[in-house]
């Protein structure tokens, strides 16, 4: 299986958490019940829980404690964890004694699927035509994914517009339209798959929160069933 997750080491871990703190960095949060949550880090009582506010106007009710995924951008760095989620007298409180892991340098970090994850993208529309096989998805990010094809027709450019129907795990498919930002040129089948970089382009406002659901949502998938153990 691919190296998913690099974990941060221990005495790295106890130095973010605690500048995390004193800069107020803001959590998202994805538990099982709830789309995607924002509360603000404030205080870390030894090493073992980060105590949160909620954003102003942005308060949630949870009534249990529950398990989530929890994702932070921190100045350049972008880290996850999952954790115990509780509430108390208007205060949000993290467990942070597991594992840290470093998440990609990017706008939209995207996440590596493990080989023997369930996932296919049908290329629905490409000038105007159905392509009549699937691919493959080999990450997945909030703004874009990278696909892998096993024909060398068509040989898709930097630049084409594509309508793509994409699978993930047990999920319905969705659709997003893309441009492909990168492509791996390709001359023979020696050389193959093609690999395209794809950047979703949809205009509608609440595609990109859906999409950081469903990235959160499939990030607790793969840590849950390839890493945690």
């Amino acid at each position: 299986m691919k190296d998913v997750f690099k974990k941060v080491h221990l005495s790295d871990k106890k130095k973010i958490f605690k500048k995390m703190a004193q800069d107020n960095t803001v959590f998202l949060i994805k538990l099982e019940s709830m789309d995607v949550q924002q509360v603000v880090a404030r205080v870390v009582a030894e090493d073992r829980i980060m105590e949160c506010d909620f954003l102003k106007g942005k308060e949630f009710d949870l009534k249990n404690a529950e398990m989530a995924i929890v994702n932070i951008s921190s100045k350049e760095d972008k880290y996850f964890f999952y954790g115990l989620v509780t509430f108390n007298f208007e205060k949000i409180y993290i467990d942070i004694q597991g594992d840290l892991f470093y998440l990609q340098r990017r706008k939209s970090a995207r996440l590596d699927l493990p080989d023997n994850y369930n996932s296919k993208c049908k290329i629905i529309d490409y000038k105007g035509k159905a392509l009549p096989f699937d691919c493959s998805v080999v990450d997945i990010s909030s703004g874009g994914c990278r696909l892998s094809l096993a024909s060398l027709e068509p040989m898709i450019k930097k630049g084409v517009i594509l309508k793509l129907k994409i699978t993930l795990g047990h999920r319905s498919a969705f659709e997003a339209n893309g441009e492909v930002r990168h492509a791996k040129p390709v001359r023979d089948y020696s050389e193959l798959p093609q690999i395209l970089g794809i950047q979703f382009i949809e205009q509608d406002a609440n595609f990109e929160a859906r999409m950081l659901n469903m990235y959160m949502d499939v990030q607790r998938e793969v840590f849950l069933k390839y890493i945690k153990k």
